[in-house]
């Protein structure tokens, strides 16, 4: 069974606390938030609650002064972005190599068994026949 409810959000904040915490830095009351959203104000006052305890803050007013940290990006960090973002092409793509060098290895094989029984079911020669006949089973050798 599959999980229940939305997928958690990979920002801090989901995008209605947001939206709830551009009005926190209006000053805007929770009944005129739940007025601004369409929500009732039971619910602009969770979404307040929710935002204070994720930003780790105890007042609106710190709320409202909080800006999120700029980290900086290495190069490495920025390179396992550009190969999670190409990966499924990428995989796509080996894929496709493989399988068309496993029916040219497919190919080479089959035309190397179709020359050894060229080789089996050619001719032989009348003059060693004889020798062939000698070898088989159950016959006898001429004297000579």
């Amino acid at each position: 069974m599959g999980k229940r409810g939305r997928p958690p959000h990979p920002d801090i904040l989901t995008p209605r606390e947001w939206q709830v915490l551009d009005l926190l830095r209006q000053d805007l009351t929770n009944e005129q938030i739940a007025h601004r959203l369409d929500i009732s104000p039971a619910t602009a006052k969770y979404h307040v609650s929710e935002i204070l305890s994720k930003l780790g803050v105890e007042t609106r007013e710190e709320a409202a002064a909080w800006q999120p940290e700029v980290v900086g990006v290495r190069s490495w960090q920025r390179a396992n972005a550009w190969l999670q973002r190409r990966a499924w092409p990428l995989a796509g793509a080996a894929g496709a190599l493989a399988a068309l060098a496993a029916r040219a290895a497919i190919r080479v094989g089959s035309r190397r068994r179709e020359g050894a029984s060229q080789l089996m079911t050619r001719r032989v020669p009348r003059r060693f026949r004889c020798l062939e006949e000698a070898d088989r089973p159950g016959r006898r050798r001429p004297a000579g």
